[in-house]
């Protein structure tokens, strides 16, 4: 059974692990593409990584989806895994939102 400061402790080390990716993104990363693929948009959020329930709500799908595009179905966002817990990039769900942008309209 997890005690109330185990949660703090697994917070502060999940704290640590963005901190340590984001900075050997930026140190190891191509920083021209980074800024070229910068989202502009107002949905673009301050949280840099959101959990999978967070992504499946920022996408409006299911979490059963946000699931089977990890194990089953192709063509999914991009995740990454720390732990058991997996992560997604706003900045890579702003891109598989503008991927997906349709600029025909629909046939009946």
């Amino acid at each position: 059974m997890m005690r109330p400061s185990d949660g703090r402790l697994l917070e502060a080390r999940l704290d640590d692990l963005f901190r340590r990716l984001r900075e050997l993104e930026e140190r190891f990363g191509d920083k021209d593409k980074h800024e070229a693929e910068a989202p502009t948009t107002e949905r673009r959020q301050a949280k840099p990584y959101m959990t999978a329930r967070e992504a499946a709500e920022y996408l409006s799908v299911s979490r059963s989806l946000m699931s089977r595009w990890r194990c089953d179905l192709p063509g999914g966002p991009p995740f990454r895994k720390i732990g058991r817990r997996v992560v997604y990039a706003t900045a890579d769900l702003e891109k598989f939102l503008e991927e997906r942008h349709s600029r025909t309209p629909l046939r009946r």
